[in-house]
């Protein structure tokens, strides 16, 4: 698939208050006209209006009112002027078109390629123009007031993909295709003002030629998207590779790129039919928007930052509201599914178990490569209220402490005959309690290292357990449907909740210990007055069982993990739902907050841990 967008084009497509965006708004808004891709989208500079370029037409749509307002004949490309008065369009009778805006009357022509225009873009003060096409291999720049050629620039030997100008205007830069996946002479840089080549950047480690451009803001980094799915940031300054990402793998190749405004994050598009967001500085993978249905061509952000245009082959232009978004970081976890996470009592960590061996911890405030630890098959963990130990209990019905800091591994707590499933130290740091498939919760001396007490009662595995903040009480949620409170002291059951009408799979107390939340295979959360022991209400809206529960540390919002692969945030004061988190591809099995409220992670069968800006 050919990238039929420039990166000159994302240099000035942007809107104003007509597409200013809240988190109150949808999270995508859909713009159906088009029986054929589109190829490009465009917003005129002072918001007013839209253009987006298909095989069957251009439509012009209003941004206030979301409207189509005109139709232009069939193009390739569309770009508006500074100004917001011209609008500029390519397509395949070898023809650019000046079109004024207002009145809709072509008001000027360009010809000189050898072919269509393939790839045009405008330099940010509106006097250049920059195009290609895809038979003679040359770039042309153009004076747009007086509708003449200035120069042809030759050096590309294949098809040329993608133009951007420098925000300054003194460079250009142009990707094309190479012989081979690893040849030279992809990605080139011309001084516009001697009209000559500057550099030709070749030493990157991904392969396929240059498909998409995008200088930062700043003009200090330029952004190459190619064909293999990587992306390479370059030092344009020195002519120098500074780092690169995968991006969208092997099989994603990169039909787009842009940088947010403040050029802190790179959008990039694909044949992948998804966009990702990148953090312009770490290269870490930020978010993945879904939506379009084909491969995109095209994207732009909002001058503000807070929403994302984009147009695709699916025939659909599609604004998203990256305002309403909260995902602030995705964490490439494990091969297979992650079960359990937590933080570090001071939130410097973020432990997270797995199906696969190991247990890893990331820096939440500066993530890289996670630090591991060998580990049996771990169903949970739990940190120390001191944050110097780390406990993880799995399939080899063992409970392993771990030096939090070292991550060495300290003790081997044995005991249970069945999985442990989940885990909890009291509030001291003195006790840990256990809960098994073998329908016992243990609870142990964390300085002897030696059990002290079952609690047995669970006619059924016993899947969750929940110290109250005061240390008193013990909850646990089984199978058998219910959910108990021990009294620790004296190891007594003192209740028995009953409510859900399937598994009860998780359990948490409210910060104040007043309210336990519990939630259960049959997707309901319920929420139970511990003082009375009875329930105060039951929370719906998940489309599957709910496997985590957990309060924020302001007890005003519990967020929920369910099967149906979302993340749901609920108000406790209205006992509303009022975010639903979806960016994960499976089960959602875990739910925890950072202990000052900053963020909410989350982990899933799909093998990633989310981190989100959930307020």
């Amino acid at each position: 698939m050919n990238n039929l967008v420039t990166a000159g084009f994302l240099a000035v497509a942007a809107w104003l208050t007509p597409f200013c965006l809240t988190a109150d708004e949808p999270d995508t808004a859909v713009f159906t006209g088009h029986k054929e891709e589109v190829y490009s989208v465009a917003c005129s500079p002072d918001g007013k209006f839209m253009a987006s370029a298909s095989s069957d037409k251009t439509i012009i749509w209003d941004a206030a009112t979301r409207q189509e307002v005109a139709t232009l004949q069939t193009v390739h490309f569309v770009c508006f002027s500074p100004d917001s008065k011209i609008l500029v369009s390519s397509g395949a009778d070898n023809t650019l078109r000046f079109w004024t805006l207002d009145s809709r009357t072509e008001i000027g022509t360009l010809k000189g390629h050898y072919g269509d225009f393939h790839v045009v873009c405008l330099a940010s003060d509106g006097k250049m123009l920059a195009s290609a096409n895809r038979q003679d291999n040359t770039i042309k720049l153009w004076n747009v007031e007086t509708k003449t050629e200035l120069a042809t620039l030759r050096g590309h030997k294949h098809r040329i993909n993608t133009l951007a100008f420098s925000p300054d205007g003194k460079l250009l830069a142009s990707g094309g295709d190479t012989q081979g996946p690893a040849m030279p002479g992809g990605l080139r840089l011309w001084d516009v003002t001697t009209r000559s080549e500057s550099a030709t950047l070749d030493k990157h480690p991904y392969t396929g030629g240059a498909s998409a451009v995008a200088f930062s803001p700043d003009g200090k980094i330029l952004a190459s998207g190619h064909s293999g799915g990587g992306i390479t940031f370059w030092d344009v300054a020195a002519g120098k590779h500074m780092s690169g990402i995968k991006g969208h793998g092997q099989f994603g190749g990169i039909n787009a790129l842009c940088f947010r405004p403040d050029g802190k994050v790179l959008a990039s598009a694909s044949r992948d039919k998804t966009i990702k967001l990148w953090d312009a500085v770490s290269n870490r993978e930020l978010t993945t928007l879904k939506g379009h249905e084909g491969a995109i061509s095209s994207i732009a952000f909002a001058p503000d930052g807070k929403g994302l245009v984009s147009g695709g082959y699916d025939r659909t232009v599609r604004l998203f509201n990256l305002a309403g978004r909260r995902e602030q970081m995705t964490l490439k976890a494990h091969h297979v599914y992650v079960s359990a996470i937590a933080f570090s009592p001071d939130g410097k960590w973020l432990a997270a178990a797995s199906g696969d061996y190991k247990l890893k911890f990331w820096e939440p405030a500066n993530p890289g490569e996670p630090a591991k630890a060998d580990s049996g098959l771990m169903r949970c963990v739990a940190f120390s209220p001191d944050g110097r130990l780390l406990a993880a209990g799995g399939f080899d019905r063992t409970i392993r402490l771990y030096d939090a800091a070292s991550r060495k591994e300290l003790a081997a707590l044995k005991g249970h005959s069945d999985t442990v499933r989940s885990l909890g130290f009291s509030p001291d740091g003195k006790l840990l309690a256990s809960a098994s498939t073998d329908k016992t919760i243990k609870i142990w001396d964390v300085a002897t290292r030696k059990e002290t007490g079952a609690l047995r009662g669970h006619a059924d595995d016993a899947a969750s357990v929940a110290f109250s903040p005061d240390g008193k009480l013990l909850a646990s949620a089984g199978y058998d449907k219910v959910v108990k409170l021990w009294e620790v002291v004296s190891r007594r059951e003192i209740a028995t909740l009953k409510g859900h009408s399937r598994y009860a799979l998780s359990a948490a107390f409210s910060p104040d210990g007043t309210t336990l939340a519990t939630g259960g295979a049959d997707g309901v959360i319920k929420l139970w007055n511990v003082a009375g022991q009875n329930e105060r209400a039951a929370l719906q809206g998940h489309l599957g069982s709910v496997r985590s529960v957990c309060f924020s540390p302001d007890g005003r919002t519990l967020a929920s993990g369910g099967y149906d692969r979302t993340v749901r945030l609920w108000d406790l004061a209205s006992q509303k739902e009022y975010a639903i988190l979806k960016e994960h591809e499976g089960g959602v099995h875990c739910v925890c907050f950072a202990p000052d409220g900053s963020a909410l992670a989350s982990g899933s069968a799909d093998g990633t841990v989310r981190l989100w800006n959930w307020k």
